[in-house]
Order: structure tokens, then C-alpha cells, then sequence
């Protein structure tokens, strides 16, 4: 009789009746699940990798309505693992979901009172969330006009900002997006300090910026036309000179190309058993690496053992030699393709590069020796 006073009025089953007298206890409020309204929209607003969301309440008479989130890939519709303070049932009308992955998404709030739950509400508007803020950013002189910067992979990137400033702290200016974790930043001045950082990106979504890296390129050294695109052997010197035959620049020789650019020097052999050089002296820190390509074009056939060489020089002496061919290694006739050279000087100083060529054994057929793309970066 007790429970037929109680529930009598209400249109409920009796399993549902006695859902609502569990959940509203006695004296307290019962209302039927039926009467639970469909959940307002949700706005969506991120902040870095935090997004905040905000709803209209639900009314359902005098009851305490609670709220459920659900997150949603965005493309896909399939709900996603909701993390930090929405992610339990809440009578409050807004949460920060924090630390959300990179990607777009949308979120619905469903009422809930006791074991009942309403309609979801439509999704919210797509917010984008960005990547988290790369790490292990560092950043190292590669030569005297170039730095680079690498840095850790951000989860969930499909890009990356760097951006640079001359002064510690900023203000920094964009210079390169790319989709790699490592990029090289040219055409800086030599011994100047340039500070960076990164931003990982997502769907034009920009991380905050990550801490600064700073490195200083390497003083300048003095060589130049090392390509030898101005037409000229200047500043390098021939010996003998190149009326003697020397050496020349040239665009095409005997079938090879310029190695970069549109030019390179020839070297041709002088008088029998003597070396023509082409030299250039430069200054280079400790560390500093010099590299070139060359290529021997043997003209010649043995017992004629024509040779040809690039050689490091310091102080008048010979210090290494980088690059060295002959008809005796390579045979009658023998001839190599361009060949990349480099040498790391050990000590902070002025040396010089010395190509040379020369003829064995007679005067007449001689072979030659190629220079291009010299430089201490």
C-alpha cells in the first residue's frame, strides 16, 4: 500500500520506479528517466594542448542533473580515451580536458541522473589541438655561414616551425617549416652568435615554442673561387703560369662537365717530370674541414706514369695528401670520375691547397688533372 501512495502518480515501470526511489531516497525528489532532456552543444576552445568546454545546463524539475563528456575524432566519429577533469560524471557546467593529443575533435555532454542518461548533444564546433613542444632542441656551427638545428620528434607532428633571433631571448622571425627533425640553417655571417627555437605542428595547429638553442658559426676563412664561376683563376695562382700550358678554367673538357656551377679549372703538365701547380693559400680554425672534388684524365700509357694529385700544404710543406691518381694505379689511359676530398685541419692556422699535375717520361702527350667546388664553410 506504502509503495502504491508513492509511485502511483508517476508513469514508471516498476523497475524504473524503483530505480527512481533508489536514486532520489525517501522524502527526496523521483523522477522518471523519461524525462531527461537531450545535452546542449558544448563550445570548444584550446589553449596550447588543454581544451575547455562549457555547457548549458539541463533542467529536469527540481533534480540534480550531473553531465557526461565524450570526445570524437572528428573525421572518423569514434569516441576517444577523455582524460584529466572530464573524465568523470560532473554537476558542474564546464572541465579542461589537458594534455589532449594532436589532432581534430569534437565533444558531445550527455545529462545523467542516477542510472539514467539522456540524449547526447550534437557535437561541438572541430577544434584542432597542436603537437606537444619539441624537445631536445640544440643547435652547432656547420661552417662559417650555416648552423644546425636539431630536435627530438613531437608526437603526432606533421611539421615543424624554427625560428631564429640574433639576440638571446628574441624577438624571433620564422625561417624554415619543415617535416624533418633537423634543419640547416645558410647564408648566416661568419663568428656571429644566432639563437632558435621550434614549434611542432598539426593541421596549421602550433605548439608554444620550446626552450632557446644557441651556437655562433665559424670564423670566415680567406679562400675564394674555390667553384671558379668567375670565369677566372684569380685568386689562385698557376705555376708555371697558363701560357705554359698552366692552368685554365674551362666549361667543358675531354667529356667532363663542371662538377657545381658552369665552370671549373683544368690543370695541365709543363715541362717533362715537373709538377704544374694550382694553388690558393686560406686560414682555418681548429676543426674547420676543407673539401673539394678533383679527377685525373689520363691522356697517356705506361711506362709513361703520368700523375696527378690534391695536396694540403703548410708552411711549404706537404701536409696530406687528399686526392692522388696515375696511369701506373689506374692503367693506360686511365681516368677517374669527379672525386670528393676533404681535409680537417688540426690546429687554428694558414695552409694551402696545391693541385698539381705532371707529365712522366716525356713531354708530348700529356694528362690533366680537374679542380672544382673548394671550400672551407
Amino acid at each position: 500500500m506504502i509503495v502504491g501512495l508513492l509511485f502511483g502518480p508517476l508513469t514508471l515501470g516498476a523497475g524504473a520506479a524503483r530505480a527512481a526511489w533508489q536514486a532520489g531516497g525517501s522524502g527526496a525528489v523521483t523522477v522518471p528517466g523519461t524525462a531527461l532532456p537531450a545535452g546542449a552543444a558544448p563550445a570548444a576552445t584550446v589553449s596550447g594542448q588543454d581544451v575547455d568546454l562549457s555547457w548549458a545546463a539541463a533542467t529536469m524539475d527540481s533534480a540534480v542533473v550531473s553531465y557526461q563528456i565524450r570526445r570524437y575524432d572528428a573525421s572518423t566519429g569514434v569516441q576517444q580515451p577523455i582524460g584529466s577533469a572530464c573524465d568523470t560524471v560532473t554537476v558542474d557546467l564546464s572541465c579542461r580536458e589537458a594534455g589532449v593529443p594532436a589532432g581534430n575533435w569534437t565533444y558531445r555532454v550527455t545529462p545523467v541522473y542516477a542510472t539514467w542518461a539522456g540524449a547526447p548533444s550534437p557535437d561541438s564546433a572541430t577544434v584542432t589541438t597542436p603537437p606537444p613542444v619539441p624537445t631536445g632542441v640544440s643547435a652547432s656551427a656547420a661552417s662559417s655561414a650555416a648552423i644546425t638545428i636539431s630536435w627530438d620528434a613531437a608526437s603526432g607532428a606533421t611539421g615543424y616551425q624554427v625560428q631564429r633571433a640574433e639576440i638571446s631571448g628574441g624577438p624571433y622571425t620564422l625561417i624554415a617549416t619543415p617535416a624533418t627533425t633537423s634543419y640547416r640553417d645558410d647564408g648566416l655571417a661568419a663568428s656571429t652568435a644566432y639563437y632558435y627555437v621550434v614549434m611542432s605542428t598539426f593541421d596549421g595547429a602550433v605548439s608554444s615554442a620550446s626552450s632557446e638553442a644557441g651556437a655562433t658559426t665559424a670564423a670566415a676563412s680567406d679562400f675564394a673561387n674555390g667553384d671558379f664561376e668567375t670565369g677566372s683563376l684569380s685568386p689562385w695562382t698557376s705555376t708555371p703560369g697558363p701560357s705554359s700550358p698552366g692552368a685554365s678554367v674551362q666549361s667543358d673538357f675531354n667529356g667532363y662537365q663542371p662538377h657545381g656551377g658552369s665552370s671549373f679549372a683544368v690543370v695541365a703538365p709543363g715541362a717533362q717530370d715537373t709538377y704544374t701547380h694550382l694553388t690558393q693559400p686560406f686560414t682555418a680554425t681548429a676543426g674547420q674541414t676543407v673539401s673539394g672534388w678533383a679527377f685525373f684524365d689520363g691522356e697517356d700509357y705506361l711506362p709513361f706514369n703520368d700523375d696527378g694529385a690534391v695536396v694540403i700544404q703548410q708552411g711549404g710543406s706537404d701536409l696530406a695528401t687528399v686526392f692522388a691518381a696515375s696511369i701506373g694505379a689506374l692503367g693506360n689511359y686511365g681516368k677517374t670520375g669527379w672525386t670528393a676530398w676533404s681535409y680537417t685541419v688540426p690546429s687554428s692556422g694558414t695552409y694551402t691547397v696545391d693541385a698539381r699535375v705532371r707529365n712522366r717520361g716525356d713531354g708530348s702527350v700529356p694528362s690533366y688533372l680537374g679542380l672544382d667546388d673548394v671550400t672551407v664553410p
